[in-house]
C-alpha cells in the first residue's frame, strides 16, 4: 500500500470514559473512517504498550477525550501519547481535542481549540467528522462521477460484465435481458423469452453467449450477435444462480430447491446435480481453472465442491444468511455478503476468515471483485456502494447517488469502472480512475537501495532520533530530545 497511514483515528481516552467513546467509535467507523480504537485492536497476549505504539504510529489523527478521569491518574500517559501529534513540524499528522465535561484543561492544551462533547450533538459530530477526514479522502470523494442509465419499466435484478468490459449484461424483472454498450450508453439488444423474472446472468469469456437463469424454471443460452436464444435448458425449479466456466464448455446453476446443476453446453444436457444445500441457492461461482464450485445458500452456508469427483470438500458456516458471493480470479479467496451489513474475505485452503468488512448499515446484497483480486465492491440496502482495499482491509470510497436498495454491483476487470443497479431504477456507471491509478501504484515493486549510515559523535545525543528517523521513518522523543 501507498498509504502512510493505516488508521484515519486513533481515539485515546480514560478505561472509564469507555462507554462514550465507544459509540463514538462505532459511528466514525460507519462513515467510513479507519479507526483504532482498543477493544478492536489489542488481542488476548498482546504486549499492550507495544500495540498501543504501533497505533499511534499509524495514525494520522490523534483524537484526544479530556475529562476529570483523563486528567487524574492516567494523564501522564494520555499527555506522552499526544506528543508526535502536538508538533507543529509534523504537518502530516493532526491532534484534535474533545471535551466530555467542564474539568480544567490542562496548560499544555489550552492552545488547541477543542470540540465539545459533553453533549454529542450532530453539528459537533459533524465538525469531527469533517476536521478528521484526510485531505486525500476529501478530493478522493470528489473525484467517483457516474453516468445515468435509465433502464424504465422493470427493475434489474442481476448483472454481468463482458471480460473486454465494453458490455454490460442485465436481467430484468419483467423477464427480458438488455445488452447495453458501455460506450454509447445505448440498449444494444432486448433478449425476450423468460415469462417470468430473470434471478441470474452470465458471460462467456469470449463475449459470444449470455446464460440466463429464471423463475420460469429454464435456463437460457443466447447468442449476442444475432440477439437470439440458441437454446432452452428445463429445470425442476426456479433457477437463482448462473455462472459459467473460463473455457465456456460448462455452466453451472443454482436453484430454489438447494440443488446444484452442472451442464454440458456443447450437448445442452445435465452432467450432474450436487445436493447438500439446506435453502435456497443464493450464488454459484467457478474457479478460473474450472475445477472448483464454490455455492452459498440461505440457510447460512458456504460448500466448496470439485466438479471431476462431484463432492462437496468443504462446508463453511456463517451465523447469519449468506446473500451474496464472489471468488477472486486465483480461486483462492472468496467473498461474501451478509444480512448483518458485513462483508467477508476467507481463504478456500485453509477455511479461514483473512477480513471482516464492516460499514454497511444494513443488508448486503451484491459483491464482486476485481480481477487482480485487490479490490472488492459491495451494494447495500442501505443505498450506498462501497470500495474496499483487501490489504488494508479498509473502505477506500462510499459511492451515493441511488435513491433505493442497491440490488445489484459488477466491475470492469481493470476496475477503472464498476456498475450498480438499484430499486430506484437507474443504472449507474461509476467512473474511477483514482482506484485505478492507485492500484497501477501499488503494483510497483518496490526497490530498496542499502547503504551504511555512521553516526559520529562522543555522546548519544540525537543519534537514537536520527536512527529511527533513518531506519523506520518515526520520530519519537527521548530523553536527550
Amino acid at each position: 500500500m501507498s498509504e502512510k497511514f493505516k488508521y484515519d483515528i486513533f481515539l485515546s481516552h480514560s478505561s472509564k470514559d469507555k462507554p462514550i467513546i465507544r459509540d463514538l467509535a462505532k459511528r466514525l467507523k460507519r462513515d467510513g473512517l479507519r479507526i483504532w480504537f482498543d477493544e478492536w485492536e489489542i488481542k488476548p497476549g498482546d504486549v499492550i504498550p507495544l500495540k498501543i505504539q504501533q497505533g499511534l504510529e499509524q495514525s494520522r489523527t490523534l483524537v484526544l477525550a479530556m475529562s476529570t478521569n483523563a486528567f487524574t491518574s492516567e494523564w501522564v500517559t494520555l499527555e506522552r501519547n499526544t506528543v508526535l501529534f502536538r508538533d507543529p513540524n509534523n504537518t502530516d499528522r493532526r491532534f484534535i481535542p474533545i471535551r466530555l465535561d467542564e474539568s480544567k484543561i490542562p496548560d499544555t492544551l489550552r492552545q488547541f481549540a477543542y470540540i465539545p462533547w459533553q453533549q454529542p450533538l450532530d453539528d459537533h459530530y459533524i465538525n469531527l467528522l469533517t476536521a478528521c477526514r484526510p485531505n486525500a479522502v476529501k478530493r478522493k470523494r470528489n473525484r467517483f462521477s457516474s453516468d445515468v442509465l435509465e433502464i424504465g419499466g422493470e427493475s434489474v435484478v442481476c448483472i454481468a460484465i463482458t471480460v473486454d468490459g465494453q458490455r454490460a449484461i442485465a436481467g430484468l424483472e419483467d423477464g427480458t435481458v438488455k445488452v447495453w454498450d458501455l460506450a454509447s450508453r445505448r440498449c444494444v439488444a432486448v433478449l425476450q423469452g423468460h415469462s417470468y423474472q430473470v434471478e441470474s446472468v452470465a458471460v462467456t469469456a469470449n463475449g459470444q453467449r449470455v446464460l440466463s437463469g429464471s423463475e420460469d424454471g429454464t435456463l437460457r443460452i443466447w447468442d449476442i450477435q444475432s440477439k437470439k436464444c440458441v437454446s432452452i435448458l428445463d429445470y425442476s425449479d426456479w433457477v437463482t444462480a448462473v455462472a459459467v466456466t473460463a473455457d465456456g464448455q460448462r455452466a453451472i446453476s443454482g436453484s430454489d430447491d438447494g440443488t446444484i446443476q452442472i451442464w454440458n453446453l456443447n450437448s445442452k444436457k445435465c452432467i450432474t446435480t450436487l445436493e447438500g444445500h439446506l435453502g435456497r441457492v443464493t450464488t454459484v461461482a467457478v474457479t478460473a481453472d474450472g475445477r472448483r464450485i464454490i455455492s452459498s445458500s440461505t440457510n447460512g452456508s458456504v460448500r466448496i465442491w470439485e466438479i471431476e469427483s462431484n463432492k462437496c470438500l468443504a462446508v463453511v458456516k456463517y451465523p447469519n444468511w449468506v446473500t451474496t458471493m464472489a471468488v477472486t480470479a486465483d480461486g483462492r479467496r472468496v467473498i461474501s455478503g451478509s444480512d448483518n451489513g458485513t462483508v467477508r474475505i476467507w481463504d478456500i485452503e485453509s477455511k479461514d476468515y483473512i477480513a471482516i468488512l464492516e460499514g454497511h448499515t444494513d443488508t448486503v446484497t451484491t459483491v464482486a471483485v476485481t480481477a487482480d483480486g485487490r479490490r472488492v465492491i459491495s451494494g447495500s440496502t442501505d443505498k450506498t456502494v462501497r470500495v474496499w482495499d483487501i490489504d488494508s482491509k479498509s473502505c477506500v470510497a462510499t459511492l451515493k447517488g441511488h435513491s433505493d436498495a442497491i440490488l445489484v454491483v459488477a466491475m470492469k476487470a481493470d476496475g477503472r469502472r464498476a456498475i450498480s443497479a438499484s430499486r430506484d431504477g437507474r443504472l449507474l456507471i461509476w467512473n474511477l480512475p483514482a482506484l485505478a491509478k492507485q492500484l497501477d501504484k501499488d503494483s510497483d515493486a518496490t526497490r530498496y537501495t542499502n547503504a551504511k549510515v555512521v553516526l559520529v559523535g562522543e555522546t548519544g545525543v540525537g543519534k537514537t532520533g536520527l536512527a529511527l528517523r533513518l531506519c523506520e521513518d518515526r520520530w519519537e522523543p527521548t530523553e536527550s530530545t
